[in-house]
Formats: C-alpha cells, sequence, structure tokens
C-alpha cells in the first residue's frame, strides 16, 4: 500500500510542479508580450509627435508666406513685424526637427530644410 501512496504523491508533485511551470512559463510569455506592445506605442508615440512637428512647420510656412505675400502684393509694411515674430518660433521649430532626424537620409533632409529656410529668410 505503500508504495502506492507514494506512487499517487509522486504524480501529485509531478503534475503541481507542472503546473507551476506553466504558469512561470505564461508570465514569462505575457511580459514578453507587454514588453513588445510597450515599444509599439513608444514608437508610435514618437512618430506623432514627428507628424506634429511637421504639421506645425507647415502651418508656420503658410503664415509666413502669406506675410510675405502681404508684403509683396499689397506693400503693406506693417507685416514686417508679424513676420518677424513669427520667423523665431519657425526657427525653432526647424531645430526640434532637425534634432528629432535619426537616420542619415533624415538628417540630410532636414539639412536641405534648414538651407531653403534661410534662403527664404534673406
Amino acid at each position: 500500500m505503500t508504495s502506492f501512496v507514494h506512487s499517487i504523491r509522486l504524480k501529485f508533485l509531478i503534475s503541481f510542479i507542472a503546473l507551476i511551470l506553466l504558469f512561470i512559463a505564461s508570465a514569462g510569455l505575457s511580459y514578453r508580450m507587454i514588453s513588445s506592445t510597450k515599444l509599439s506605442v513608444e514608437e508610435q508615440t514618437e512618430s506623432m509627435n514627428n507628424e506634429k512637428l511637421a504639421l506645425s512647420l507647415k502651418s508656420m510656412v503658410g503664415v509666413l508666406y502669406s506675410n510675405q505675400a502681404d508684403l509683396k502684393i499689397n506693400n503693406n509694411s506693417e507685416v514686417i513685424e508679424d513676420y518677424k515674430k513669427q520667423l523665431k518660433p519657425y526657427e525653432e521649430l526647424v531645430e526640434r526637427i532637425t534634432a528629432s532626424a535619426q537616420t542619415e537620409e533624415e538628417r540630410q533632409r532636414a539639412q536641405e530644410i534648414v538651407k531653403q529656410s534661410q534662403q527664404q529668410s534673406k
């Protein structure tokens, strides 16, 4: 009878250890999936921030262009002060975009933007 009891105890012990290992494996997989999801969210957040910067730059260019057009077409010299006020935030925005460039291609594009903006502001 004792060998039968030992056998059942051994089977229960092995089953319990197998369940514990299964839970540990499940926890590890869950942790890995959560880490992967967190990384994806961080990448998406960075991408959204870059999009917001690009849209802000586009809007700022439109405002600056509007001021330039008003000056050239209507000879409205009052827009010069407004243009100068808008130029500083524009330059700061260009610097932020330049700083956010990560790949060599992005850096080259950022440098092109800086060159073009310097030509436009003269």
